[in-house]
């Protein structure tokens, strides 16, 4: 006896949700998402029915599957990238908007270390401070021109045929033998 293959459940029906719906919803995602909720948190909080979620969604479940909430999540980090107003990622703006929020409350809270802290992180990650690889390659560089320069120094010139040694004097052209006249000048 063949077994006949398992057929596929169909997906669940979802009630059509209104623009406004939608966007405040993102908006929800956005403000999980800062938090730090992953995607497991965002689909419990969506589909949650008890009514601690309810409580918390401010209605019924949203009753999305995965790539719904997917969809919501990617309109939510366009937000989020567009707010941030930089082009290095969806990953980065994240991080950089975390820790707008970190420092709000922090600042809020009056723990300025903390705030300060964040405030370097940031810097770090948007590459405000140099590397430390970069620091050394300039500081070896800087020491080698002043090795080269310092032993330039040191070493004693060599003169040329028409140059004299600092405090000689010697002749100068056009000006004649002793006695004959320079054009210009008496002889005397």
């Amino acid at each position: 006896m063949k077994r006949r293959p398992a057929k596929k459940q169909p997906p669940r029906p979802r009630a059509a949700t209104s623009d406004a719906e939608t966007a405040a919803r993102v908006e929800k995602i956005l403000a999980l998402r800062l938090d730090g909720a992953q995607f497991h948190d965002l689909f419990t909080y969506a589909n949650d029915p008890s009514a601690e979620g309810a409580e918390a969604r401010g209605g019924a479940p949203w009753q999305l599957d995965a790539p719904a909430l997917w969809e919501l999540i990617h309109r939510a980090d366009d937000i989020l990238v567009a707010r941030v107003e930089t082009k290095r990622g969806r990953a980065v703006a994240l991080q950089l908007a975390r820790r707008d929020t970190l420092y709000l409350r922090s600042i809020n809270a009056g723990d300025y270390a903390v705030a300060l802290s964040i405030l370097r992180d940031q810097a770090t990650i948007l590459g405000m401070y140099p590397k430390v690889d970069e620091l050394r390659t300039l500081v070896k560089a800087q020491d080698k021109l002043i090795a080269e320069l310092e032993a330039a120094a040191d070493a004693p010139r060599q003169l040329g045929p028409a140059e004299t040694s600092p405090g000689e004097v010697g002749p100068v052209e056009g000006s004649g033998a002793e006695g004959e006249a320079v054009e210009g000048r008496p002889v005397g």
